[in-house]
């Protein structure tokens, strides 16, 4: 079966692909044969059903090619690569249609007699700048070649690039390779590691310059045992006679850094889960003097979490394993798959003789290092004690909601381990505590965040666990007489570097080993490409320029100063707390309300502070004031008025304590009470606008302010026995206001006589009296009034006519301030309320009065027998 070119598109279903596979036989056609390939499929499978698809001789040899756009090469395919793992890297178009006027296509070739192909080239190439044609594709292929040659290491000029072959190869790392490269200049011996080491050390010793070597690369690519060879060959290259036991304890710190350090992952059965530097010392004559260990980056969440096919660090499994019957009854140790920490993710340990057997070597290179074995018993015990740390419970109890923590014998175990008490333990896992200025303040966690303290109490422990194990190889490989002597020395470093890292869950610690790869490669770049570029433009040297990714955009993204995302992500310790003071719930109208909040820090970072109070209303959130973050004060739109004229008051206390007085309320100022802390920094050292770090809210309470008129009350009373006058007598009345807010009020108190006003104390205390202007002034008494205490109000009307008699009530107006008296102002008044008192009747009338006088008289003096009343004096005389 034949398909012209470019007649059917192919298709592909999951993984595998349609690719069309052109026959190079002695009839050469433009059919092409449509082939389904998958990952399993090798280049001889495909080369086989080809033959038979194309019906072509069987007793013929055949080999596949690939054909990729502008390249000069037709690159030959072993007899196992995988011609799918080739389709990948072709570009996405290419990979869904690549008929071979596209340039991306496969070749059957016929072998000649002599056993060639025609197009075939595989030129051995140690040096990737002697290629003829400079391409990703002839640079993968020669690697490739070199590779299955079992010739992992390639140089590129100064660069070796070293592919894993992930086995041990004894022709490469004998000892007499060590011999064999010294003093051999770069590139006349085949590549090797061992003659990157010379080069620097020649080069030290030569130049009297410091030396540093990088080894990069993704996970897996044999980074960590690179930098073992390296450090091998630096110790042996140094004159022996005065370092053997310094080169003894720099061998023995690698294998105790690596089992506390290194993991297994999915991609890399010993993964560094660290960045190292070690800095070699050298004597300007060569001998070597010390050494200098630095950590970068330890992965801390992989002791609490990880990704499936992964484990924990080398350390445990080689304790748990290889311990011996009483280590384990004196570091109270379980099986692996006992402990919450090491049985995540599909647990299983297939590989117990060889963790056995790592666990004696760990120890012996303990020793190498220096560490005594009572040394060794407290690391142990404390690694033990981090594992039964993960098998702590937190609960919370049904009815009071108190955390607790359990089971009873891991509590008892961790308390042996780490030498501390059972209630102390117990309140660090399930309580914080907030140190103030004026108290110490113990409150509980939630139930969540009691179990991420707890992982954090374990992270921490081995994260320190782990410095203090670098700080003490540190000192065993400390020169202190060199150092006391001012020997001046010289040094090589060996960085050995994370690879990029994208895992199923990324952390900090990811972004920080990326962007230390962004750096690296910024710097390759820097010295490969633009300062090489450089130097030719500026020299005249005719030049093509070469294009090249550069990061530096990336790199001004993560570290640009005030705004780049580290800056942006500079982690302050949030020590800030907010604890406001519970607001009545009801309050009435015209009182003082007072927001009380005290705000405080802990001063690690130079921050500023500002205390903002806040109204929530069913619709709105309104800003009443704002205090900081450098001493000013803001206030929201409906609140700048009533704080200008006095009527909110700001009161700095002292500790953290900040009071904001609303003075005489209104309904308006019904709602949800806030108080909000809040820690600025400015962008730059030298001002900028402001950045917030944190924040913190809290509802202080609900308040309902409650009317003036659902309190205020007027009663009239009259202070005589009867509402009935004689002309000229004196009528007084009284007038009691009752209200909730008493003291908050202005009032203003009028006399009615039925409609008419007889008299009015405005809310100042002036009295206004509207009885001089009557008409009939000389029929009606004058009316004075006063006030005689708290809400007590006394009319008083002199000389009474027949006129002032009818229905007398008080009417009240009760008013409330709202804002104070502001400079050169009068204030703001609110009238909150206006109620009347009931009516009292009062009649004036001469003859009424004397009628009514005696019925009073006849019925008081009943019993004294015959009376006369005289009329000229008004009075009762005895007969």
């Amino acid at each position: 079966m034949s398909t012209m070119d470019g007649a059917v598109a192919p298709e592909r279903n999951g993984k595998d692909r349609v690719v069309q596979i052109y026959p190079r036989v002695s009839q050469d056609t433009a059919a092409y044969c449509p082939l389904q390939i998958s990952v399993d499929d090798t280049a001889k499978s495909v080369v086989n059903n080809a033959i038979i698809t194309l019906g072509l001789d069987s007793s013929q040899k055949y080999t596949l090619l690939e054909v990729r756009r502008n390249s000069e090469e037709e690159m030959l395919l072993d007899d196992n690569d995988c011609p799918l793992m080739r389709v990948l890297l072709w570009p996405t178009e290419a990979q869904r249609w690549h008929p071979r006027g596209q340039g991306y296509h496969f070749i059957l070739q016929q072998q000649a007699i002599n056993g060639g192909n025609k197009g075939g080239n595989a030129d051995d190439c140690y040096d990737l700048c002697n290629l003829q044609t400079v391409t990703e594709e002839s640079i993968l292929e020669a690697l490739r070649q070199r590779f299955y040659g079992l010739k992992i290491y390639t140089y590129a000029c100064r660069i070796l690039i070293a592919i894993n072959p992930n086995k041990f190869l004894p022709v490469y790392y004998n000892p007499k390779y060590v011999k064999m490269y010294e003093n051999q200049p770069l590139g006349k011996l085949s590549p090797h590691i061992f003659a990157i080491a010379d080069v620097a050390f020649r080069t030290m010793l030569s130049r009297q310059v410091n030396q540093c070597i990088v080894l990069s690369g993704e996970s897996g690519s044999g980074k960590t045992e690179s930098s073992s060879y390296l450090i091998h060959c630096l110790t042996a290259l140094s004159q022996k006679s005065y370092s053997t036991g310094l080169e003894r304890t720099i061998l023995g710190a690698g294998p105790v850094l690596e089992a506390f350090g290194n993991a297994m992952t999915a991609e890399n059965n010993n993964s560094s889960r660290f960045g190292k530097f070690i800095q070699l010392n050298y004597l300007e004559s060569g001998v070597i003097r010390g050494a200098v260990i630095e950590k970068y980056l330890l992965e801390r969440c992989r002791l609490v979490s990880r990704d499936k096919r992964e484990r924990n660090y080398h350390v445990f499994y080689y304790l748990l394993v290889g311990a011996s019957k009483d280590e384990r009854e004196d570091f109270y140790l379980l099986k692996p798959q006992d402990y919450l920490y090491l049985k995540q993710q599909g647990f299983h340990i297939d590989d117990v003789e060889k963790f056995g057997q790592a666990y004696k070597r760990l120890q012996q290179a303990m020793e190498m290092v220096g560490f005594l074995a009572s040394t060794k018993k407290h690391i142990f015990s404390l690694l033990s004690a981090i594992l039964h740390l993960g098998n702590v419970t937190i609960t919370a109890s049904d009815d009071t909601q108190i955390l607790e923590a359990g089971p009873p014998e891991v509590l008892s175990t961790l308390t042996d381990l780490l030498k501390v008490k059972k209630e102390l333990l117990v309140k660090t896992l399930t309580k914080k505590r907030v140190v103030t200025a004026n108290a110490t303040i113990d409150s509980p966690y939630t139930l969540e965040k009691a179990s991420k303290m707890r992982d954090s109490m374990a992270m921490s422990l081995y994260s320190t666990l782990f410095d203090w194990i670098t700080l003490h190889i540190n000192h065993a490989l400390f020169n202190r007489r060199d150092m006391e002597d001012s020997v001046s020395c010289l040094s090589i470093g060996v960085l050995d570097m994370f690879g990029f890292e994208n895992l199923r869950t990324n952390s900090f610690e990811q972004l920080c080993i990326n962007y230390s790869n962004e750096k690296l490669q910024c710097y390759i770049n820097q010295h490969i490409f633009r300062v090489q570029q450089e130097d030719y433009v500026s020299e005249g040297i005719a030049w093509q320029n070469i294009d090249y990714n550069d990061n530096s955009g990336c790199i001004q993204l993560i570290s640009e100063k005030s705004t780049g995302l580290f800056d942006l992500l500079d982690v302050i310790p949030n020590t800030l707390s907010v604890s406001p003071q519970t607001l009545p719930q009801e309050v009435p109208e015209g009182s003082d309300i007072t927001l009380s909040c005290n705000v405080t820090r802990v001063l690690t970072h130079p921050t500023y502070l500002s205390v903002t109070w806040l109204l929530k209303t069913a619709t709105t959130s309104e800003e009443i004031l704002t205090f900081g973050p450098q001493g000013g004060v803001t206030t929201g739109a409906k609140f700048a008025r009533r704080y200008a004229d006095g009527g909110i008051r700001l009161v700095p206390g002292k500790n953290g304590v900040f009071e904001l007085v609303i003075s005489r309320v209104m309904t308006s100022n019904d709602g949800t009470y806030e108080c909000n802390g809040t820690e600025w920094t400015h962008e730059n050292e030298n001002g900028g606008k402001w950045i917030k770090i944190v924040e913190s809210t809290k509802e202080m309470g609900t308040v309902k302010v409650i009317p003036t008129g659902q309190s205020l009350s007027v009663k009239t009373t009259s202070s005589s026995s009867s509402p009935l006058l004689s002309p000229g007598d004196t009528l007084t009345l009284l007038c009691s206001v009752g209200a909730s807010n008493l003291q908050a009020l202005a009032l203003e108190v009028t006399w009615l006589a039925g409609d008419r006003d007889i008299i009015t104390m405005e809310r100042s205390g002036v009295v206004i009296s509207n009885t001089s202007s009557s008409t009939v002034q000389g029929k009606r008494g004058e009316a004075s009034l006063e006030r005689t205490g708290a809400g007590e109000y006394r009319l008083s009307v002199r000389g009474v006519g027949e006129e002032d008699g009818g229905e007398y009530t008080c009417r009240v107006r009760a008013f409330i301030d709202k804002g104070g008296k502001s400079a050169g102002g009068g204030g703001r008044w609110h009238m909150a309320a206006e109620k009347k008192s009931s009516a009292v009747t009062v009649k004036v009338s001469q003859i009424m009065t004397k009628l009514y006088r005696l019925q009073d008289l006849f019925e008081g003096e009943s019993s004294l027998g015959m009376s006369q009343y005289d009329t000229q004096n008004h009075q009762i005389r005895k007969i």
